[in-house]
């Protein structure tokens, strides 16, 4: 059933688009779990920050990839 909802999406203009976007923001949201985890597991300051960092710049890639038409 979902392959055959993905197919009748991806047949709309713009569907694959659509599928696509929502694809790329799992993925990135999955890495930004890890990285979330490797800052909270580090005991380096230093890595820590840059971990953080890191998960914040994806936060706002994920807001900016919903903002996307």
């Amino acid at each position: 059933l979902l392959r055959q909802a993905q197919h009748a999406v991806a047949a709309k203009v713009g569907g694959a688009t659509q599928i696509a976007r929502q694809i790329v923001a799992g993925k990135i949201q999955n890495r930004r779990n890890s990285v979330m985890r490797a800052a909270r597991d580090t005991q380096n300051e230093e890595a820590k920050k840059s971990l953080t960092d890191v998960a914040t710049t994806m936060a706002n890639i994920l807001i900016r990839l919903k903002e996307i038409n």
